[in-house]
């Protein structure tokens, strides 16, 4: 199978990379920023207990409506989604470096 041609960056799209990732990794180095992964993973841990609830709830025949799949489904995605948000500043100098080193560039502090 052939090789895909990597996609060569100009100067300005390099520079627009470069500076989107450093704000994102400065966003996850503010102060606040532990305070809202916590809020992610509270958030989290209560969907979960009241979807367990409802859905121990329905399996024993208690007066509770059944547990909806897509209402399951959705939370899911939600969750999901979160998690991303708070995961993009924190992994985005990674990403950005490991690009730039598959595009060729040297970055400061590398030797080649």
């Amino acid at each position: 199978m052939p090789r895909r041609r990597r996609h060569q960056l100009t100067e300005t799209e390099r520079r627009n990379l470069m500076t989107r990732s450093a704000s994102l990794n400065a966003l996850s180095q503010h102060p606040s920023w532990p305070e809202l992964e916590n809020v992610v993973l509270e958030q989290r841990e209560r969907l979960e207990r009241e979807m367990l609830r409802r859905a121990l709830h329905a399996s024993a025949g208690r007066f509770a409506p059944p547990v909806n799949q897509r209402e399951v489904d959705y939370l899911r995605g939600f969750i999901s989604g979160m998690e991303w948000m708070v995961a993009v500043p924190t992994s985005a100098q990674t990403t950005l470096e490991n690009y730039l080193k598959q595009q060729g560039y040297a970055l400061e502090g590398d030797r080649q």
